[in-house]
């Protein structure tokens, strides 16, 4: 039997689940229509329109509880082999349209405040500044540019004043000097006012419809917070070993996915009401770096609406010290580490022991697949080496508080 549903969800965890059980279950036929991504009435006011679009209609064929159940399993099973095996998770449900800009004129009413933190990398931040100079469709009397330097010596600041000197563009440069980049970035989020707040690092540069794709999709979307797509760049020299392995390329999501946590290298948060008193770092990341990862866990924790979009592109620029072995291994050890220590945060035990049994289980998974990898390429060990890495950081939090500084 077909039947028509309408369903109401009063969270993002109890959709995603709903989207992973429909998505693995072979009794599931077709969506007829989703229309449109999931949104909370609480955090967006009380738009009517916003409110009716909280109710999804689904068709699918009739699921008895026994199918219902096991469909759960396998799910859960398919997005875990994702997320720890493959070279990207699964997704939650997906609109995979490119954001119109047919409201152009509302984007250029819209007021940005782009938020920098930078750290001795002149020339660097000079590249960022020219890219963010020439963005299309953007009124630049609406946007500002915030620069925070967390060198006490005050090492960019030449390179700003030289660069807007000439330029009709708004800036503000300050300086936080003690080495944390939570401090810092919170410096940026005292000046910001804006409707939204952009941040994008300093070792980066921003593709010309950058901040115009990037607020385009939270309207078109109706999104709290929109993480754009990180390209990397490697020198002419880079070893083969390191852009095959793909150690620097963003997990796999399309337009649209709803996520619960990303990077703040290139993202475009809506601040509201709702949104504004949670927007801080949290210093004890300052050094560890996961300060981004924190942030937005907490808004997704609030009800906050978190989506990807492809097409918003800046370029990360990958320094040679960066493609060794030993960074790599160190940096995945301080991921998993991280990542532990914010979703475990406030768990009862029995969920820690769960925990537990998964990532010692994927551990050994990791160490076996470690071996016959050492005659598939140094691509392929190495990126086994990585998960090994990360499953033993996350197991790591479990006995100590101490954290790898990445950024001492």
């Amino acid at each position: 039997t077909v039947g028509l549903f309408n369903l109401k969800f009063k969270t993002n965890a109890d959709y995603d689940w709903l989207i992973r059980v429909f998505r693995s279950s072979t009794t599931c036929t077709w969506f007829d229509r989703i229309i449109s991504l999931f949104s909370l009435g609480g955090m967006h006011g009380q738009n009517p329109t916003l409110l009716a679009q909280e109710h999804k209609s689904v068709r699918l064929q009739y699921m008895s509880k026994t199918k219902l159940f096991f469909g759960d399993i396998i799910s859960r099973v398919k997005h875990r082999w994702h997320r720890h095996f493959m070279a990207y998770p699964l997704g939650a449900a997906t609109l995979t349209s490119m954001p119109s800009l047919t409201n152009a004129n509302d984007l250029k009413k819209t007021s940005v405040d782009i938020c920098i933190a930078t750290y001795k990398r002149p020339e660097l931040l000079k590249k960022l500044l020219t890219s963010l100079s020439v963005q299309s469709n953007i009124n630049t009397a609406n946007v500002r540019i915030i620069i925070i330097d967390n060198d006490n010596e005050k090492s960019a600041e030449g390179t700003v004043k030289s660069f807007f000197s000439d330029k009709k563009l708004t800036y503000i440069y300050d300086v936080q000097p003690q080495k944390n980049i939570s401090l810092t970035r919170n410096k940026a989020l005292e000046y910001a006012t804006a409707d939204y707040v952009a941040f994008i690092d300093d070792d980066e540069w921003a593709a010309n419809d950058w901040l115009s794709i990037l607020l385009a999709t939270s309207q078109t979307y109706n999104a709290d917070v929109v993480f754009g797509l990180v390209t990397p760049v490697f020198p002419k020299d880079a070893p083969n070993w390191v852009s095959s392995g793909e150690f620097f390329k963003q997990q796999g999501t399309k337009t649209g996915d709803l996520r619960q946590y990303g990077a703040s290298n290139n993202t475009l948060i809506r601040v509201s009401e709702k949104i504004k008193p949670l927007l801080h770092f949290d210093a004890n990341f300052g050094l560890t770096g996961g300060e981004d990862t924190d942030l937005f866990y907490r808004l997704y924790l609030n009800g906050a609406k978190l989506i990807s979009c492809q097409e918003a592109v800046v370029f990360d620029s990958i320094p040679n010290e960066r493609m060794t072995i030993n960074w790599l291994i160190k940096r995945s050890l301080r991921v998993g580490q991280v990542y532990a220590k914010i979703l475990n945060k406030d768990k009862p035990l029995y969920k820690i022991i769960i925990f537990f049994i998964h990532r010692f289980t994927y551990l050994l998974l990791a160490c076996i697949v470690f071996i016959f990898t050492l005659i598939m390429g140094k691509a392929r060990w190495v990126r086994a080496l990585c998960k090994i890495m990360t499953n033993a950081g996350q197991l790591s939090t479990l006995f100590t508080n101490k954290l790898y500084q990445e950024y001492k």
